[in-house]
């Protein structure tokens, strides 16, 4: 499992996204309350671990006849791998390299009930799905056909793609979120190029590894990870 949860980790750092983050941040400078925050941030959390696991435990069970499918060689999932790993590199190629900067925004009182807020973050959790790192990640917790091992991948993946946006909100519960959004744009601002690159990098090499899975599965009947 510590295979599964590195692999996890790294699919998680190619995918890191601070929108979530910059969405919160102004919603929170919109006047979001506690409970909003929190509503949303946990509706993240939650629903993408559970979509996650969902979608790699039914996969699981359709290719493995579970379902009363006829069974599907594992190779499936080394197609699936392979596939993930070029939606990674067209992901990159396509990807903006500029994140939305809120300051030249003008601030709007925010309304919504608590459940909104949660609501906004199912919906968020739904930019996930088309996102290849998480696709990558289904294929290799789909492999183990362990639901514990599933959760945690995800549990894992989301914690690191989404790092900006449980940092604001730790931040938040202790006041310190316009210091931490003042240096956070200050940082963006000075390492964009950097940061970008760093991002990239992790992503190939989650690629390769993907992809080096795949064949040494399909040359061996055997996968390196998982």
């Amino acid at each position: 499992m510590g295979e599964l949860l590195l692999q996890s980790a790294g699919l998680g750092a190619a995918g890191f996204d601070p929108l979530g983050a910059v969405l919160l941040a102004a919603a929170i400078g919109a006047g979001a309350t506690r409970p909003k925050v929190l509503s949303f941030a946990v509706a993240v959390f939650v629903s993408t671990v559970l979509v996650g696991t969902v979608l790699a435990t039914i996969g699981a069970e359709l290719f493995d006849g579970g379902l009363s499918w006829p069974s599907i060689p594992g190779a499936v999932w080394a197609w699936l791998e392979l596939l993930a790993a070029a939606l990674i590199i067209g992901w990159l190629i396509w990807r903006p390299q500029r994140i939305p900067d809120q300051t030249s925004q003008p601030r709007r009182r925010i309304s919504g009930s608590v459940a909104a807020f949660a609501l906004a973050g199912v919906g968020f959790t739904v930019t996930s799905v088309v996102d290849p790192t998480f696709l990558a990640t289904i294929a290799i917790a789909g492999q183990r056909d362990d639901l514990v091992a599933a959760v945690l991948a995800f549990a894992v993946w989301v914690f690191v793609s989404q790092l900006m946006l449980w940092g604001l909100v730790v931040a938040f519960e202790f006041g310190a979120h316009e210091r931490l959004i003042a240096a956070t744009r200050r940082t963006w601002r000075a390492r964009r190029t950097a940061i970008i690159a760093s991002v990239r990098i992790v992503a190939v090499l989650a690629a390769i590894g993907l992809t080096i899975d795949a064949v040494y599965f399909l040359t061996t009947d055997r996968y390196l990870i998982g």
